[in-house]
């Protein structure tokens, strides 16, 4: 059954009377089956325009506006926004039903921790879109951004950094706000690694770190903290100049999607010279759950939860975690007006209700509750329930863990090459070598392990040992 329409909006043409417009729009309005109403564009700002000025008042017991616009919330609140689809990681992506309320809760929610947090982000700050729309981070940052008044630019993740002479859109819409995933970050961190010496950027991104941890704290006295403090921006502006001119005007990264290391977030807070902060949200809470702050030292953390989100952490005896351990272990569910309805035409015991009415949701994700600086419980991703196999030993084995291990190419060729350089002649050193087939692939490894050292690469040192292969 195709969806009814009830209300059709005329975008009247540059100079045509307001009297024709409101002809048109009755006539488009009359041409459809489902007979909508028929509004032109001045009369709809007319209309809200006049909703605002009976949001403003205080409302009265015998405001008969007040009460029919609040009856007309309540029942829209439940009412359909959008189905944004999950992406899909763990099976088949599922249609999450979003209700106004639920992204109002979100957005309402990252407001406040705007208020509290990030009060510098307003009117005048530029975000930018990049991020497929279909992403739920990009949704509601966009709608946070609109919330506060602020501007969105519109690009493309291969257009945001400058490339040679070519300025990218960072610079050129001045973007001060920048959303995004780890693998856009791990796109920017490559570029600075290629371009500055190893030692150099360790030490950059360690005097970095101790500017940014509070007086006194660690290691570090309080005279080498005030010196630190005073030195890192001139030396971090000084080195890594050339970055942030091709990065803009950006004071703000927001993290989420996916874990993002420790490492990097360091990396980039040195090298963009600004806050990157890691949240956690699913599909299914319209993103909201917890975020980290701006003036957070330790990394690699998701933060306490938003207004608009209750956390907690629920038993997992099969994978060794507890909330009655030390640090609390468990399973995450979140809960709150921003949980979903449920999923598009699917059944799924994610949802529930508690004996107060609360909706929450299983998340899959294990967390860690730890207290930072301040005291203030914060949440570290640690595991994945959902994406665990379990073997026929009782053993689980997560397959994200093992293609991030394989991923590493070069410490599994190094290994490989130390493991066949210890290896007696009857290839007993290394467990499975039995006959000299195997004995020429671990020797295959070790030269291919060489030349990756040597920086040639897995494709070039391929070639090169095919060739010597047909010399020989």
């Amino acid at each position: 059954m195709p969806p009814k329409l009830s209300l059709v909006i005329l975008l009247p043409p540059r100079g045509s009377s307001e009297e024709a417009a409101a002809e048109d729009a009755a006539r488009a309005a009359a041409s459809l089956q489902s007979r909508p109403s028929a509004l032109t564009l001045r009369e709809l700002k007319a209309e809200g325009r006049r909703m605002g000025e009976v949001g403003r008042r205080d409302p009265a017991p015998n405001d008969v506006a007040v009460r029919a616009l609040s009856s007309r919330h309540i029942q829209c609140a439940q009412r359909l926004q959008v189905i944004m689809f999950t992406s899909g990681t763990t099976g088949k992506p599922k249609g999450v039903i979003l209700p106004h309320a639920a992204v109002i809760a979100a957005v309402a929610g990252l407001t406040a921790w705007r208020n509290a947090h990030a009060p510098y982000i307003g009117p005048d700050d530029v975000c930018a879109a990049y991020l497929p729309a279909s992403h739920i981070f990009e949704f509601v940052a966009e709608q946070v951004m609109l919330a506060l008044g602020g501007r969105l630019a519109f690009s493309h993740h291969s257009r945001l950094a400058a490339r040679g002479a070519q300025m990218g859109d960072l610079t050129c819409a001045k973007c001060t706000v920048l959303p995004c995933v780890p693998a856009i970050l791990e796109r920017m961190a490559a570029g600075v690694r290629r371009a500055a010496p190893p030692l150099a950027l360790r030490a950059l991104v360690a005097l970095s770190e101790a500017a940014w941890q509070p007086a006194g704290a660690g290691a570090l006295g309080r005279s080498a903290h005030r010196a630190a403090a005073l030195l890192s921006p001139a030396v971090l502006s000084l080195a890594f100049g050339a970055a942030r001119r091709r990065a803009g005007r950006i004071r703000l990264v927001l993290c989420g999607g996916a874990p993002l290391s420790p490492e990097l977030a360091a990396l980039l807070r040195a090298v963009l010279g600004c806050p990157v902060v890691l949240g956690y949200g699913l599909t299914e809470t319209a993103c909201a759950g917890s975020l980290g702050r701006p003036c957070e030292a330790a990394l690699g953390q998701s933060g306490p939860p938003i207004a608009s989100a209750r956390l907690k952490l629920v038993p997992w005896p099969e994978g060794g975690y507890s909330p009655a351990a030390q640090p609390p272990r468990g399973e995450l569910h979140i809960g709150g007006a921003a949980v979903a309805s449920g999923y598009l035409k699917r059944s799924s015991d994610d949802f529930y209700a508690d004996k107060a009415g609360v909706r929450w949701v299983r998340t899959g994700d294990v967390g860690e509750v730890t207290a930072a600086a301040d005291g203030a419980r914060v949440v570290r991703i640690i595991d994945r329930k959902k994406d665990l196999i379990k073997l026929a030993s009782g053993e689980y084995l997560s397959p994200a863990k093992a293609r991030r291990g394989a991923a590493r190419r070069g410490a599994l060729y190094c290994s490989l090459s130390r493991l066949s350089r210890k290896r007696p002649k009857g290839g007993a050193g290394l467990p499975g070598l039995r006959g000299a087939g195997q004995e020429r692939d671990a020797g295959c490894f070790a030269r291919r392990a060489a030349a990756h050292r040597a920086g040639g690469g897995g494709r070039a040192a391929a070639a090169r040992h095919a060739a010597r292969q047909r010399r020989g």
